[in-house]
């Protein structure tokens, strides 16, 4: 549940969004808490929500063989990653650990992408999505 007090507007992704939209986004979502080195997904599991860091810092990594896991990147407050739910195969190209204590608003893939299939404003339609090149 999230609370009606979070306010996504200060966050570059929500700027251009309405009141509406904004509502709209907060209701399907949820709010996880993730401690030090927690594990909020594996490099290639199967995504089914979009995240967006609301505190603390994740950072990004992938295994590289005869050389473990190494870090590729850092997930700052305000910024989306876990972006391959929204595109098939749904896999991660990477690790997301927790390096702070974090909280993620997640919001479900399906109903996020049903949603820019009715609301063109919203965001981007499927069909627009999984075009084949030219």
């Amino acid at each position: 549940m999230v609370p009606a007090t979070l306010d996504i507007q200060e966050f570059q992704f929500a700027k251009g969004l309405t009141d509406t939209q904004t509502k709209i986004l907060l209701s399907i979502s949820d709010i996880k808490s993730h401690s030090v080195k927690a594990l909020l997904f594996d490099e290639f599991q199967e995504l089914d929500s979009l995240f967006v860091l609301l505190e603390g810092i994740v950072i990004l990594g992938v295994n590289v063989p005869k050389k473990g896991k190494i870090n590729i990147g850092s997930i700052h407050p305000g910024s989306i990653f876990a972006w391959s739910a929204l595109f098939p195969p749904y896999l991660s190209t990477a690790s997301a650990t927790a390096h702070a204590p974090v909280k993620v608003l997640a919001i479900p893939a399906g109903k996020l992408l049903s949603i820019f299939d009715n609301d063109y404003t919203f965001g981007c339609p499927r069909s627009l999505i999984y075009l084949p090149k030219a």
